[in-house]
């Protein structure tokens, strides 16, 4: 699952639930029921362009969380917490595929189930993962947000 529908997600799960102590476990746990649906493959060959795409979808995740902390501003606090726990697992893959982390006791297991989940990572997983991101971006537009300016 790309990373913008990790943080949309965790956006989401904010606003509607508004209960920290709900909604954060709840954040967290997306990640992984969303790695378990089909999604795309990101087999991009080139480090290079590698690299962009993660700096363009890093820009895009923080600019929609921003813009969501605007919209809902007495929950701006647990709209990002929300939004960076949704994503958080995969900050680890570069650990994971350098090594620093596959090896490590803890995180081994974590990694190994992190691993597996992703049973169905294909190119054509970009129709639904933008489906999904299009439900969630529609849902979050309607949600009865008041535009502070």
């Amino acid at each position: 699952m790309t990373g913008l529908n990790h943080a949309l997600t965790g956006i989401s799960i904010a606003i509607v639930v508004k209960r920290p102590e709900l909604a954060v476990p709840l954040a967290f746990l997306s990640h992984f029921i969303l790695d378990m649906t089909p999604h795309s493959l990101m087999d991009i060959a080139s480090k290079k362009t590698f690299r962009g795409y993660l700096i363009v979808e890093a820009i895009t995740m923080v600019t929609v969380t921003i813009v969501a902390m605007l919209l809902f501003p007495d929950q701006w606090f647990l709209i990002g917490l929300c939004a960076v726990l949704a994503f958080l697992p995969d900050m680890l893959w570069p650990f994971y595929h350098n090594g620093s982390l596959r090896e490590k006791r803890f995180f081994r297991p974590f990694y190994l189930f992190h691993q597996k989940i992703q049973w169905s990572e294909t190119k054509r997983g970009f129709v639904f993962e933008g489906l999904y991101g299009a439900v969630l971006i529609i849902f979050l537009l309607s949600s009865g947000a008041h535009p502070i300016i």
